[in-house]
């Protein structure tokens, strides 16, 4: 029940574990680990074992709990390495993150600082999974406030409990730290089961759908306390205990992936398999596997995993910022992660650890290192930043207007229109829709006209029945809540528009890509016969309930999107803070335009404009029109044409051609009484 070298080996196992997935290591046509994140739920559940350990043994033996003690304790332990390399990453943030992901990483980093991390990104409504996040330095902090907030909502539940027993004697037996351990793993894995789709960010960042992780491991200490398992575990079984825990914990490993929906029923094999591990560990250390991991270079290692695990992240990202893509790359800088892992690990780690915050001289090291250096470098990153964009605009650059519009696009889905009281056109659809929003408000304008949007803004096209989107974006709910407000609102009329390209063709971005459609029994759509079927009486269902209303209906199809990013904008062009000041960001030319044929362009949706048209002339009242050919001019679809910008990325048009296009789309509707 004391020092564990097993323990330590198993650490390593979870980082290594961790580090492959992140650096996409594999070994072609063989081996890959594209669900090594399940590392993470190995560190989980051995330090629910490690932590309960700790707080069991003082209750056991004193008979009470120092909250003072396990703050301090905990503090000692995380925050100086934490706040160290978040200073380190926010520092070196203007040499190497693009000034897009700035202010992501300086809220992450703030956010980690106070270990909110994990809420920071559950609000941005951040899925781990999604590219995006490939952009932030400090992204894996998220494990560490979850574990934080896990362990003070746990030592607050016991401390309540023993305070209740002792002011109240007679309350029944059943109230004791087993039955709230107990309690508390069953409660967080129902809720976890609850969850919407069993995934998704909420479910994947929440403490209280992730807490039966270290609530398991606690189960496993007070079961190993108690010798209730050990003296029913013969040593040979044992072995065997720890190898069928460790094959779990590898099959996840090697057979998960990002698609899969996490946490659900899969943490459960990580999850059980580490818990096997610890208890035949415990009851045969003589075990091979068991021994296996207690060797020198494994333990040390084990030792270092928390400081290697806060570097490893930082490091794979700014290689990516240098050589995208390059998986060789990421693993190099994975691996020289290690160097700056030793050191604080030896530097800051260690001499805290060993000495506590037992002096006020400790305590006030403690907040410079882990508060106020992180919040300086915080401070000055986003003053940086908000400086560089201040020269990109006075300078005229694209990646300002960029950013502008980017920001255009999030007020407007922010801002929905309450539809109470009259407007003469409505946008509705997903951030194709509100890209557009700002445009047609003040082409409108001219003509006395008011526009309103109700936009969702995260690829939910307005249908009924079938639903775009990925499960946790709450689609189906969001369209029958829009429909509803449609149909009573006082609207004259509704232009439906979305990118309908990237969810329902199986090609994203000119790309093969998943379909985003579900059906409306719940099932993923996975061929393009079915996508258009569902796409024809989802759209039909919606176009008859707005038109029984009294409501005039436009079906405004997809717009044009294109392959390549501008070299001011994407994963591969990214500007930083110091090319900015020193005057050497990227500028566009000619030939870093991609030019896409119009009848190119057309080709992706002529079958749902097909559909759209034949929709359409079922009623005298809707009206179908395409905007490609205004938009591709001499039959040639740009991003940039003759100095004005007209898409802000790969398939969002900006609010200059938005208006422009607004202007041509109210002329081509037909209804002249609305232009008088």
């Amino acid at each position: 029940m004391g020092y564990r070298k097993d323990l330590q080996g198993l650490r390593a196992a979870a980082i290594l574990l961790v580090v492959l997935y992140h650096s996409n290591f594999s070994i072609p046509q063989k081996l890959d680990f594209g669900g090594g994140y399940v590392g993470v739920d190995v560190f989980f559940v051995l330090s629910g074992y490690v932590v309960g350990g700790v707080l069991f043994r003082e209750l056991f033996a004193t008979g009470a709990i120092s909250v003072y003690r396990f703050i301090s304790r905990r503090a000692a332990r995380l925050l100086p390495a934490l706040g160290l390399v978040i200073a380190v990453v926010l520092g070196s943030a203007a040499f190497t993150v693009s000034l897009g992901a700035i202010d992501t990483t300086v809220k992450t980093g703030l956010a980690a600082t106070f270990f909110t991390a994990n809420l920071s990104l559950w609000s941005d409504s951040k899925d781990y999974f999604v590219s995006d996040n490939a952009q932030n330095p400090l992204l894996h902090t998220w494990s560490l406030s979850l574990e934080e907030q896990v362990y003070i909502f746990f030592i607050l539940a016991l401390f309540t409990a023993l305070s209740l027993r002792r002011k109240f004697p007679k309350l029944p037996r059943i109230i004791n730290p087993h039955s709230v351990v107990a309690v508390l793993f069953a409660s967080s894995l129902t809720l976890m089961f609850i969850g919407p789709g069993f995934g998704g960010p909420g479910v994947f960042y929440s403490p209280f759908t992730r807490g039966w992780q270290f609530f398991l491991g606690a189960v496993v200490y007070l079961f190993m306390h108690e010798r209730t398992v050990s003296n029913r575990l013969s040593s040979k079984f044992s072995s065997v205990f720890v190898g069928m825990g460790a094959a779990l914990i590898l099959y996840a490993a090697v057979f998960f992936d990002d698609s899969i929906a996490y946490p659900g029923a899969y943490a459960l094999l990580p999850s059980v398999g580490t818990a096997m591990m610890i208890t035949g560990g415990s009851v045969n250390p003589r075990g091979y596997l068991t021994r296996l991991l207690g060797i020198r270079p494994v333990v040390w290692l084990g030792n270092l995993s928390y400081s290697w695990y806060l570097w490893h992240w930082p490091f794979i990202v700014f290689a990516d910022l240098w050589w995208h893509g390059n998986d060789e790359a990421a693993l190099a800088a994975a691996l020289l992660a290690i160097v700056p892992a030793t050191l604080s690990h030896r530097f800051v780690e260690i001499p805290f650890r060993s000495r506590g915050l037992t002096t006020k001289r400790s305590w006030l090291q403690l907040v410079a290192i882990s508060f106020l250096l992180p919040v300086a470098s915080a401070s000055a990153l986003f003053m940086l930043n908000n400086g560089a964009f201040r020269i990109l605009e006075e300078n005229e650059s694209f990646i300002a207007t960029i950013r502008y519009e980017q920001e255009t696009i999030e007020t407007q889905v922010a801002s929905p229109s309450d539809a109470t009281e009259h407007l003469d056109y409505v946008l509705v659809g997903d951030s194709h829709a509100a890209s557009m929003a700002a445009g047609l408000t003040a082409a409108a304008a001219e003509y006395g006209k008011s526009v309103g949007l109700i936009s969702q803004g995260r690829g939910c096209l307005l249908l009924s029945g079938p639903y775009t989107g990925t499960p946790d974006e709450n689609c189906e709910q969001w369209q029958q809540e829009a429909l509803a407000k449609l149909v009573s609102a006082p609207i004259d009329t509704v232009i439906l528009n979305g990118y309908a390209t990237g969810r329902l063709t199986g090609f994203n971005r000119g790309n093969p890509y998943p379909f985003e459609l579900t059906g409306p029994e719940g099932t993923p759509v996975t061929d393009y016969p079915t996508a258009l079927r569902f796409y024809e009486s989802g759209l039909s269902s919606v176009v008859s309930a707005l038109v029984e209303s009294g409501k005039k209906v436009v079906l405004l199809t997809t717009f044009p999107d294109f392959t390549r990013e501008l070299p001011t904008a994407g994963p591969t062009n990214r500007t930083t803070i110091f090319q900015v000041y020193t005057g050497t960001y990227p500028q566009i030319s000619v030939n870093d335009i991609e030019i896409v044929p119009l009848e190119a362009a057309q080709d992706r949706n002529r079958d749902l404009l097909s559909i759209e048209q034949e929709v359409a002339a079922r009623y005298a009242e809707v009206v179908s029109v395409d905007l490609s050919p205004e938009i591709c001019i001499r039959g040639e679809c740009r991003q940039w044409r003759d100095g004005t910008l007209i898409y802000s990325d790969l398939d969002h048009i900006t609010s200059t051609e938005a208006f422009r296009l607004s202007k041509i789309l109210l002329t081509k509707i037909d209804l002249p009484n609305n232009m008088e």
